[in-house]
């Protein structure tokens, strides 16, 4: 019940390291990497509705991933309830674990922590972030500019006007 999911998150989880020390590292990774791995997270969480639709579809009630537990207590003990329940908290521990991978991934890896930034941007503070004044120019450098351009006269003798 618990060995295929949980190999999943556990790879899911070597790749995400995989991405974090190679951003450290290096700088960045590619960015193919961080599709690949939101499709992964998705399929890894739909993973149990995804095996256990699989075994109701093809008739596997008896021995499919999910009802593994509930067919050993009704041979033990002739009651399928406990484990029903036994499943049901497994799936439940194994979901919390696999949610809070994947949130970290959303908001730290993917796309380098574009999540991240996009929240900064709309969280924060107006004095608590940087804003560059590219595009700003001086009031001596613009006289300058436009007395140039005032001055200028092509070779056929066309002038700017400002």
């Amino acid at each position: 019940v618990i060995v295929g999911w949980g190999a999943n998150i556990f790879l899911f989880g070597m790749v995400l390291l995989a991405m974090l020390l190679t951003k450290w590292l290096i700088g960045f990774y590619p960015d193919w990497i961080s599709d690949v791995m939101i499709v992964y997270g998705i399929v890894m969480l739909v993973d149990p509705l995804l095996i256990a639709g699989v075994d109701v579809l093809n008739g596997n009630t008896k021995y499919g991933d999910a009802f593994l537990l509930y067919t050993y207590y009704v041979d033990l003990e002739g009651n399928g309830l406990q484990g029903i329940f036994i499943t049901v908290i497994c799936y439940a521990i194994e979901i919390v674990f696999a949610l809070a991978l994947f949130y970290y991934y959303i908001v730290f890896a993917h796309k380098a922590g574009r999540i991240l930034d996009i929240y900064n941007r709309i969280c924060r503070q107006e004095h608590q972030i940087f804003f560059p004044l590219d595009l700003e120019v001086s009031l001596r450098t613009l006289r300058r500019v436009t007395g140039k351009a005032e001055k200028y006269t092509s070779a056929d003798g066309t002038v700017r006007k400002i």
